[in-house]
């Protein structure tokens, strides 16, 4: 609005003015008569252009007339006085003038530079809130793809917790069944039981975080939309473990170099402190413009027509080149003392060193979640290739001793104990794919790295 606003300045201007005058004061002249009546009518074009020439054309046309006293002369005597009116050509008087001036200046605003510094500060503007809407949007998505990735851990856990306690339970009827022929007692019965009791708590909590992080996903694809009136409602199908050994969406960087060589192009927040900069520098350097010396070269050319009838004046005025009127001018304006340019240079200076204060922590944090991230791609590989020869190690165990059990060398409660350890360890494999993905979360959001969404 406010570049709109300066770009009205190129506009062409028409403006029209009149005025009347009756002028009855004293005089000591007996030409200037009893009294003068005027009348005058002006219509003219302006225009600024942006090299901050001003260029007027105008029309002004004007009836002059002067009442005369009468002359007093006595019978026989000549006139003690002159006749003023006996020396004017006509009265009334029409007087009709096409101007032409040009107006320029030569050392402030020179080539319009002042105007081009106050198309800089409000154009600075203009991008701002696309800028805004876009470090709004890298959070909205990182936190959304942050949410999805809580609900696929929280499911991964619920499912695998799941097939524990049916294993659990499993587990605590053989352990009845070994009571009854004295080779187990109460308190195995009872830890057996206090185990599946306990999963199913830890379950519980479990599928109350996954409806919390459903809820938070819901409003987020649909703030408006209802809220459901119970607070653990009933768990939809859960998101298999495998969701979490997915990417859906690549990384556009390899090296903790490359990720900061592209935060540096693609943060938004960033490109906002440099777009917030630009204007301190023009303000200052407006400060200093017109700091300068107002300095105008004027030139006029005209013509006049001047006749005892209106018409005859306008069309004197256009056709007779012989009137032709020249007029070159110098103007000029100091200003004594330079607070204005300091003051400004002095805010200027302190707002654009909050905004470098604001870079340094931006960059800073930058390079935290970068090191963050690829620590824990680092972290997450090694704990991951750590869980999968654990899984691989118990489930040897478990295999080799369900071969004993086919040979009737073993029992089937020893087998699942040794299934519920191959369950257990898979909670560590989760971590550590949940440990990856949160780091591409990191990672995205610290360098803005998101796509663009279509703005609404």
């Amino acid at each position: 609005a406010q570049a709109g606003s300066l770009e009205q300045a190129w506009d062409p201007v028409v403006y029209a003015n009149t005025f009347w005058t009756r002028d009855n004061s004293e005089n000591q002249s007996l030409f200037a008569g009893d009294w003068q009546d005027r009348m005058q009518a002006e219509v003219g074009v302006r225009k600024i252009f942006p090299t901050a020439t001003v260029l007027d054309s105008s029309l002004t046309h004007q009836r002059d007339f002067t009442e005369f006293p009468e002359q007093q002369v006595q019978p026989g005597q000549p006139p003690t006085q002159p006749d003023p009116s006996a020396f004017q050509s006509f009265n009334p008087a029409y007087t009709t003038r096409l101007n032409l001036t040009v107006r320029q200046p030569v050392v402030r605003n020179w080539a319009g530079r002042e105007l081009e510094l106050q198309q800089r500060i409000a154009e600075s503007g203009i991008a701002t809130p696309e800028l805004d809407r876009r470090v709004q949007e890298q959070m909205v998505q990182a936190d959304t793809e942050q949410v999805y990735w809580n609900i696929a851990e929280w499911d991964a856990r619920i499912s695998l917790t799941t097939e524990l306690i049916d294993a659990s339970t499993r587990f605590a009827e053989l352990m009845k069944k070994r009571t009854r022929f004295g080779r187990a007692d109460q308190v195995d019965v009872a830890s057996a039981e206090a185990s599946v009791v306990a999963r199913e708590g830890q379950r519980l909590d479990m599928i109350f975080s996954a409806e919390h992080m459903r809820r938070r996903l819901r409003i987020r694809m649909d703030p408006d939309g209802p809220l459901p009136s119970d607070l653990l409602a009933p768990t939809p199908v859960t998101l298999p473990e495998r969701i979490l050994e997915r990417q859906p969406l690549p990384l556009p960087v390899s090296t903790a170099a490359e990720a900061y060589e592209y935060a540096l192009s693609n943060r938004a927040d960033l490109a906002l402190i440099e777009q917030r900069m630009e204007p301190l520098h023009a303000r200052r350097d407006l400060a200093r413009e017109q700091g300068k010396p107002n300095v105008f070269l004027t030139g006029q050319l005209g013509t006049t027509g001047l006749e005892k009838f209106s018409e005859s004046s306008l069309v004197d005025a256009v056709d007779d080149a012989k009137h032709l009127t020249y007029g070159l001018g110098l103007e000029a304006e100091f200003t004594i003392g330079k607070t204005a340019s300091k003051s400004e240079d002095a805010a200027a200076v302190a707002e654009t060193a909050i905004l470098e204060a604001r870079r340094t922590e931006i960059l800073a944090n930058v390079r935290n979640e970068i090191e963050y991230a690829f620590t824990a791609f680092d972290a997450a590989a090694r704990k991951l290739a750590q869980a999968e020869r654990n899984i691989a190690v118990l489930q040897a165990k478990r295999d080799a001793e369900f071969e004993k059990f086919r040979q009737a060398r073993s029992e089937e409660i020893v087998v699942l104990s040794y299934e519920i350890e191959v369950m257990s360890a898979r909670y560590e494999r989760i971590a550590a794919l949940k440990m990856q993905r949160d780091g591409e979360v990191r990672l995205r959001a610290a360098i803005h790295g998101y796509p663009a969404e279509a703005a609404e």
